[in-house]
């Protein structure tokens, strides 16, 4: 998988979080088009990258800890 890929993926799972519209994760993956062995892995890279991810059993979907944005840019050093 490229790494344009990963990121477009990534930005549509922050984006179905920040709606409250991820379902199971089977629905998600179904949604994305991946595995849901895929869609785990995509989840624990975003972890990794200090996502403050959960997954809420009573409302069925994943949710974030508190508010954040997956962003990827470049910013001005000096």
């Amino acid at each position: 998988m490229s790494f344009t890929t990963y990121l477009n993926r990534m930005e549509a799972i922050d984006r179905m979080i920040r709606l409250k519209c991820t379902g199971t994760p089977s629905e998600l993956s179904y949604k994305l088009g991946i595995s849901p062995s895929s869609l785990y892995e995509l989840i624990k890279l975003m972890k990794g990258l200090g996502g403050p991810i959960y997954y809420c059993r009573k409302k069925r979907s994943y949710c974030y800890h508190e508010e954040v944005r997956l962003e990827l840019m470049f910013r001005p050093t000096g």
